[in-house]
C-alpha cells in the first residue's frame, strides 16, 4: 500500500467478503474479455483464516465464474508469508501453507451469453439446495408426511432460507412435482420418498 490509502482496485483491502467477491469477479470477466478464444486466463488465490473464521476463496470462485470454461485447480506450496513469522502458540488448526492457481479457457461465447448461463447454473444450485432441504426434512419425518407437516418441520429447519423466499411454500411444491426419482405423491397433500 502506498500513501495514507490503500488503492481502490486493491482486493486485499475489501470492507468484507461480499464485496471481495463482487470485485474479484469483475477482475476476473476482465481478464476473460482480454483472453482471445482458446486462451488461457486464471487467478493465484489462497484461503485466509481471521480468529476463528476459515474463508476458501478458490471454491467461490469457481463457482462465479463458467463452469464449461474450468481448465484446472492447481495447488501449490505458499511462500514468504506474514504469518510465516507469527508464533501461533498452541493452534488447533494447521497453519495455511497453500494457495491456489485457478485456470479457466476461454470458449467462444460472448460476456452476454455467458452470464446467461451462469445465472441458469446458479438457478440450478438453487434448485437443488431446495431439494436437499425437502429430502433432509422429510427423512427426518420417518420419510412419509402431508404437506402440513412438512411445511412446518422446513419452516422449524431452514428459516434463514424462508427469510429471502416469500413463496417458499409453492417452491417446496415445485420441487416434490418436478422430482419424481426423489418424491412421490403418495395421496392427496401426502409425500414419501421414493
Amino acid at each position: 500500500m502506498w500513501g495514507e490509502k490503500p488503492h481502490p482496485g486493491d482486493l486485499s483491502h475489501c470492507a468484507d467478503d461480499a464485496e471481495f467477491h463482487e470485485k474479484m469477479q469483475a477482475v476476473l470477466l476482465n481478464q476473460r474479455r482480454a483472453t482471445r478464444p482458446g486462451g488461457i486466463y486464471g487467478t493465484l488465490i489462497g484461503d485466509w483464516r481471521r480468529g476463528s473464521t476459515y474463508s476458501s476463496y478458490q471454491a467461490e470462485l469457481i463457482a462465479r465464474m463458467p463452469s464449461n470454461e474450468l481448465a484446472a485447480v492447481i495447488i501449490k506450496m505458499q511462500h514468504n508469508c506474514v504469518s510465516d513469522l507469527k508464533s501461533y502458540g498452541r493452534m488447533k488448526y494447521p497453519k495455511l501453507v497453500h494457495e491456489y492457481l485457478i485456470l479457466w479457457e476461454k470458449r467462444g461465447v460472448s460476456a452476454v451469453v455467458l452470464l446467461s448461463g451462469m445465472v441458469k447454473e446458479q438457478a440450478q444450485r438453487v434448485t437443488g439446495t431446495w431439494k436437499n432441504i425437502v429430502r433432509c426434512v422429510l427423512q427426518g419425518l420417518g420419510g412419509k408426511a402431508s404437506l402440513d407437516k412438512l411445511y412446518a418441520a422446513i419452516a422449524a429447519a431452514a428459516p434463514e432460507r424462508l427469510a429471502t423466499n416469500n413463496f417458499w411454500k409453492e417452491k417446496v411444491r415445485q420441487v416434490l412435482q418436478t422430482h419424481e426419482d426423489t418424491f412421490r405423491n403418495e395421496d392427496r397433500g401426502v409425500w414419501a420418498l421414493a
